[in-house]
């Protein structure tokens, strides 16, 4: 009997090896979004409709007290679009298979495979030698990454505690470049 895997199933056999936490995040952010849209919605609503502080700017009445909560929302909004559209989506790494080569698969279902790899291992140098914008680990954010750099293209792997060096022996074998080159 032949069982056939859709293209998220696939993924689901090394699940283990990617920390959960950052696709988490992702999720998170998801909610915040809508939070600072709800609170930019009402704020605007309040802006043209309160009396409180009236301001007027080319004939327009605007409240002076809710134009600072709504420059609030709008500046919390801003880099928090940037950061979910952009930077999050575009290199890291939510899903992994071995069986056929190496295949990731990145935020937003974009999956690439790759045959030959140079390897990443130091944290420090892969934030700064992928140069990603805003790819600057946090402390509250602060993952343990493995890079894989493929055609001036670097994918950012958030590895799971205690399974770094599982991670490593699969990337060695799926190469087709031997030895790996690694940058330390």
């Amino acid at each position: 009997m032949e069982v056939y895997l859709s293209k998220n199933d696939e993924f689901e056999k090394y699940s283990y090896l990617i920390n959960y936490e950052v696709e988490f995040r992702f999720y998170v952010n998801i909610w915040a979004m809508i939070f600072f849209l709800i609170g930019l919605f009402t704020f605007t609503y309040m802006l043209f409709k309160s009396n409180r502080g009236l301001i007027t700017v080319l004939g327009i009445d605007i409240s002076g007290y809710y134009l600072v909560y709504w420059l609030m929302a709008l500046l919390g909004l801003i880099p928090m679009f940037y950061r979910f559209f952009y930077v999050d989506k575009k290199r890291v790494v939510v899903g992994l298979n071995f069986d056929d080569g190496l295949k990731i698969k990145l935020k937003w279902g974009p999956i690439i495979d790759i045959d030959k790899f140079t390897l990443i291992l130091n944290k420090r140098k892969l934030k700064y030698v992928s140069q990603i914008p805003g790819f600057k680990p946090r402390k509250k954010y602060d993952y343990n990454y493995v890079g894989v750099q493929h055609n001036d293209t670097i994918y950012v792997i958030p590895y799971a505690e205690g399974y770094r060096e599982d991670l490593i022996s699969l990337l060695e074998k799926t190469n087709q470049l031997k030895p790996t080159p690694k940058i330390y």
